[in-house]
C-alpha cells in the first residue's frame, strides 16, 4: 500500500436517491431550489440535478427503467449496482453517494485501487444535456468509484467531465431559498473512530473532535461522522437506526438564515433553528435531512 496520501480533492456533487423525479422535484421546489430539466442515463436511471455557483450540484436520482439498471449492474455498473442495492436495504430514498471533482478519473481509479478502496471499474458514459432554454447537446463522464469496507451503504467516486456543453447556466443557480452552495455532510456510524483510517485515505485531513465525532475537511467542505446520539444532538431528530454507517445529512450555505425560515413558513415546509442552523427533516422527494447555515458560519 502507498504511503503517500491521495491529494485531496474538491466536492463535485451528491447523489440522493428518491422515489420519482416528479415528487423530487415538487418537494426540492417548494424548498425553494431552481431544479433543472430531466436527465437521462444510458444504463436506466434519470436525475433532475440542482447547481450552484460554486460548481457543485446536487442530483436526485431515480430508477426510470429497472429492467435496463439491473442489466447494467450485472455487467459490472457500479453506479447502477449501487442505486439498486441501496434501495433494497433502505428503500427508495436516501443520500447515497458523496462525489468529488476530477480531471483524471484514470488516476484516481489507479490511486484507489492501490490504496485498497477500490469499488469496480471504471464507468465512462454521455447523455443528453437540456439547457435552461431548452436547446440540448452532448455531456460526457467518466466515474472513478471507492468503497469504505465498513460503509457499503456510503459509495464515493470521482467524477470527471470528460464534455461539457458551453450553455449559461446563470439561471439554474438562482435559487429563491439563497441558497449558495454545499458546504458538506453528515454520516452516522456508531464508532467513528473506527472508520478514520480508511476515510482519510481518501485524502482528507482528520480533525479530532471528541469521542462522538470525527470531522474531515477537504476544499471548501467537510465530512463529519457522528454518532446516532450525536446527529440527535445536532439535528434534533430521533436517533438514526441503521445496520451500518451512512450518510444522513447535507450541509448547505445561505445567503440569510431568517429569511430562508420566512420562506419555510410560507410554504408550510417543517422544520428547525438550531445552534447547527436551520434543519429540515427527511420528506419525500428530499430523502435526507438539510441543515442550512449562513455562509458566514459554514
Amino acid at each position: 500500500m502507498t504511503q503517500t496520501p491521495i491529494k485531496a480533492r474538491p466536492l463535485d456533487h451528491f447523489v440522493f436517491q428518491v422515489d420519482g423525479l416528479d415528487a423530487a422535484r415538487s418537494r426540492l421546489s417548494a424548498l425553494g431550489f431552481h431544479v433543472a430539466a430531466n436527465g437521462y442515463h444510458p444504463f436506466g436511471t434519470a436525475n433532475c440535478c440542482i447547481f450552484f455557483a460554486d460548481g457543485t450540484f446536487l442530483e436526485p436520482l431515480d430508477v426510470a427503467d429497472e429492467a435496463m439498471a439491473r442489466a447494467a449492474a450485472g455487467a459490472g455498473n457500479v453506479f447502477t449496482r449501487h442505486a439498486l442495492s441501496f434501495r433494497e436495504e433502505n428503500g427508495a430514498e436516501g443520500f447515497s453517494a458523496f462525489v468529488f471533482a476530477t480531471r483524471d478519473a484514470k488516476a484516481d481509479h489507479a490511486a484507489f485501487a492501490e490504496e485498497g478502496l477500490s469499488a469496480g471499474e471504471i464507468l465512462d458514459f454521455g447523455r443528453d444535456f437540456v439547457a435552461a432554454d431548452g436547446s440540448r447537446d452532448q455531456a460526457a463522464f467518466r466515474l472513478a468509484f471507492a468503497r469504505v469496507g465498513a460503509a457499503p451503504n456510503c459509495l464515493f467516486f470521482s467524477c470527471q467531465r470528460v464534455t461539457v456543453p458551453e450553455v449559461d447556466r446563470t439561471a439554474l443557480y438562482d435559487h429563491s431559498n439563497g441558497v449558495t452552495g454545499i458546504a458538506g455532510a453528515v454520516m452516522v456510524a456508531s464508532d467513528p473512530e473506527a472508520l478514520r483510517a480508511a476515510v482519510a485515505r481518501l485524502g482528507w485531513l482528520a480533525v479530532d473532535d471528541g469521542e462522538d465525532a470525527v470531522r474531515f475537511t477537504g476544499p471548501s467542505f467537510a465530512l463529519n461522522i457522528v454518532t446516532p446520539r450525536a446527529f440527535a444532538d445536532l439535528s434534533g431528530l430521533p436517533e438514526p437506526k441503521t445496520s451500518g454507517p451512512s450518510f444522513r445529512a447535507a450541509v448547505f450555505t445561505c445567503r440569510d438564515e431568517q429569511e430562508l425560515m420566512q420562506r419555510f413558513l410560507r410554504a408550510g415546509i417543517e422544520f428547525s433553528f438550531t445552534p447547527d442552523g436551520v434543519i429540515v427533516p427527511p420528506s419525500r422527494g428530499q430523502g435526507t435531512t438539510f441543515i442550512f447555515r449562513t455562509q458566514e458560519t459554514a
